[in-house]
């Protein structure tokens, strides 16, 4: 996927009518891109931009959004409140995603949350096949790798976790040691090419 957070690229916001208006572009040619949490990006490319020049009539549409609702369960049916829903299209990880409630990276789809009822919506994605991750504390991180293009409803359920907890200690002081970073072998993520280290969680 492109890179919207390269500094290569500038940025306005549309005004009521949709019209937009870049300035400051290096002649040559150029790729104009509008992004939206509630729309699929839109992109046209090979603008030429000349010298002292207006390059005028540009339009960009949107393709036609997909909203994916969905509800989050433990395993013994309760819903699940506060859970952390990222969804991605393209080659995004999802630590990429961002954080709930902070401005989206352009180009990634917004991260959401559980309501009461365990129910969450995620809007912006495209007609295509999506990946789902969901995560709480005290359970198993979910991932749905293939959600169909023609699915807007889904059911995920969090199987409860185990917890390590303990002390990182100097072995000659025997004085803890503090903002050490921690992590854990998972068994599910451990298939790995030859040569590479094994796949870990950070606690």
């Amino acid at each position: 996927p492109v890179d919207f957070d390269s500094r290569s690229w500038r940025r306005v916001v549309s005004d009521e009518a949709g019209q937009f208006r870049i300035d400051g572009l290096e002649p040559g040619t150029s790729e104009i891109a509008a992004l939206s949490e509630e729309h699929p990006t839109g992109k046209v490319a090979d603008i030429t931009i000349k010298k002292t020049e207006i390059t005028r009539g540009v339009l960009i549409k949107l393709p036609e959004a997909r909203l994916l609702e969905g509800i989050v369960r433990s395993e013994e049916g309760a819903p699940i409140a506060g859970a952390d829903v990222r969804a991605r299209q393209g080659a995004f990880d999802f630590d990429e995603l961002g954080e709930v409630g902070v401005p989206v990276p352009m180009g990634r789809i917004a991260p959401t949350r559980t309501d009461a009822e365990g129910k969450f919506r995620v809007k912006g994605l495209s007609r295509e096949p999506a990946s789902i991750s969901v995560r709480k504390p005290g359970f198993i991180t979910s991932r749905q790798n293939t959600v169909a293009a023609e699915l807007n409803f889904t059911e995920i359920t969090l199987t409860r976790s185990g917890i390590v907890w303990g002390y990182v200690l100097d072995s000659v002081k025997k004085a803890p040691i503090s903002s050490f970073e921690i992590a854990a072998l998972d068994q599910r993520l451990a298939v790995q090419a030859p040569n590479q280290p094994p796949s870990s969680r950070v606690l």
